[in-house]
């Protein structure tokens, strides 16, 4: 008898006689009890049935090496690869994953193989709960003709000439960023804890750049709500985000909390990103539209971007830039006020091209664990094969501190990027191949914008307050939570210093862009 035709004749016989509550608890138990041991019957059968000729280590039966990871995956999949190797595989659950953790192996793999790693694989409750609910990014959607055009429309919006026109919003924002730090650290008298202003200034920038939208402070009740549960679905999409991805048999635990919570998250995102496009629909009807790229897609007559694509396109928009943007400015920040010598580097460089003058954001003259991916094709790695289906990840934890390419990679020395051999795809930041962030552009002109901005007008040091002065700022101790998508360090307070109060208030105070 079937799994199904047995629930079903328990089901049948419940209704039809009169138990009493006890049996019933009995028969309820039955059927749950079926059902998960059909459920680690698949797992365990597909545990056995792995076929990756690839050295690992050794996991548990069921669990494989889920329980070895401990709380920093990425630290422990760069840690086995000096025992098994650049390219081994671990068995996560019911799944065989291959851990890719130098440069060289990665762009053997990723770009001389591109064309097999295009596609993402299937998590259950970031695809199976979540997008239910809400549309799934760019960056976590299946390849498909759908992933196509929509990567296109965004790479149209998102090439070097498009950007440079969205710069009047990026600098914007960037003013308004340093007038907001300046307000509330009462001209830098008050240690700030600077991470609601630059999730604001990545928001804005993304709203402003595709919706032709923007919030208010850091105290708008929506900014709240749209930062809170980005966040949260950061947690929901990171390979490390639920261990029912992994063991299916958690999938059917009654009250399950994880499932729950993802499809809270995906109700709440689909109400205030409807709200965004909505609002750009009705603008456009009535010929009051502010250029953005949302219009641009909706006035173009060749548009064949159907609702559920565009809802993906905005939500990449918007999730993108407001967890990874925000986190990559604050860890910077930390670092620079715990290393002036650096600061002052920078700050001379920046007062070498521009002198007395408020900085040009159109000119750029001062020099400064990815998504996981499911092969469509089969791939080799050093006479082994990568059968079509497999799930990748790549560790961009261990590629950006591989010392075959990066000399001293535990030092914080920005400078080293300014060398043209680490320069194009020897940053990871955004990917590598064919299923790089389209975005990079943007981001790259944002933060330089922002940088630019911070810099020439503050100095950032550490608070005069003792227990403010003691934060942890390296990349292994001082993470808030090892096992996000994209990692934030802990919780600091820093003190945003003006520099030179006179051109504060002439090109910030004074002045509106």
């Amino acid at each position: 008898m079937s799994l199904t035709s047995y629930t079903s004749s328990i089901h049948s016989a419940l209704l039809s006689s009169k138990l009493d509550k006890d049996a019933s608890r009995t028969a309820v138990a039955i059927v749950g009890l079926g059902v998960a041991a059909a459920a680690l019957l698949k797992t365990w059968k597909s545990v056995s049935s792995s076929t990756l000729d690839l050295p690992g280590p050794t996991g548990w039966p069921i669990v494989g090496n889920l329980f070895q990871l401990g709380e920093n995956w990425s630290e422990t999949f760069a840690r086995w690869s000096r025992t098994f190797g650049p390219v081994y595989k671990v068995r996560l659950g019911n799944r065989d994953v291959v851990v890719v953790n130098t440069v060289e192996a990665a762009k053997a793999l990723f770009l001389d193989q591109g064309s097999a790693y295009t596609s993402r694989p299937y998590f259950y409750t970031f695809h199976g709960v979540f997008t239910n609910h809400a549309a799934p990014t760019i960056g976590t959607s299946f390849w498909n003709d759908s992933t196509r055009r929509k990567r296109r429309a965004v790479a149209t919006a998102m090439n070097k000439p498009k950007v440079q026109s969205y710069v009047p919003i990026i600098e914007a924002e960037a003013h308004a960023l340093v007038k907001e730090i300046y307000i509330m650290s009462q001209a830098g008298q008050i240690p700030l804890d600077p991470y609601t202003y630059f999730q604001r200034l990545a928001l804005n920038t993304s709203l402003e750049v595709h919706f032709g939208t923007r919030l208010g402070d850091v105290e708008d009740s929506l900014f709240k709500e749209v930062a809170e549960v980005t966040a949260k679905v950061a947690g929901v999409r990171a390979v490390t985000g639920s261990l029912q991805d992994y063991l299916p048999i958690l999938r059917y635990i009654p009250n399950n909390k994880a499932s729950a919570q993802a499809a809270n998250y995906g109700r709440r995102r689909k109400v205030f990103m409807d709200h965004f496009l909505d609002e750009v629909i009705e603008r456009v009807k009535r010929n009051e539209d502010i250029p953005c790229i949302m219009s641009s897609i909706l006035r173009d007559p060749e548009n064949d971007l159907s609702r559920p694509e565009m809802d993906s396109i905005s939500a990449s928009m918007v999730s993108a830039g407001l967890d990874t943007f925000a986190n990559t400015m604050i860890w910077s920040v930390g670092l620079l006020a715990a290393r002036p010598d650096i600061q002052e580097k920078a700050q001379k460089a920046i007062e070498a091209v521009y002198g007395d003058r408020a900085p040009d954001p159109y000119e750029e003259k001062v020099e400064y664990i990815s998504l996981p991916r499911a092969t469509t094709a089969d791939s080799i790695w050093n006479g082994v094969v990568i059968p079509s289906g497999s799930t990748i990840f790549m560790n961009a934890w261990a590629l950006n501190f591989d010392d075959t390419v990066f000399d001293s990679p535990w030092e914080f020395r920005p400078e080293r990027y300014m060398k043209d051999d680490l320069q194009g795809t020897n940053l990871f930041a955004f990917g590598l191949g064919r299923r790089m962030c389209p975005g990079v552009h943007l981001a790259s002109r944002e933060m330089y914008v922002s940088f630019l901005y911070v810099l020439y007008y503050f100095n950032i040091r550490k608070s005069d307050d003792v227990q403010e002065q003691d934060y942890d700022i390296h990349p292994l101790t001082g993470v808030h939570k090892a096992q996000a998508f994209s990692v934030a360090p802990k919780r600091f307070k820093v003190v945003f210093e003006p520099r030179n109060q006179e051109h504060f208030k002439q090109n910030i105070l004074e002045r509106s862009v």
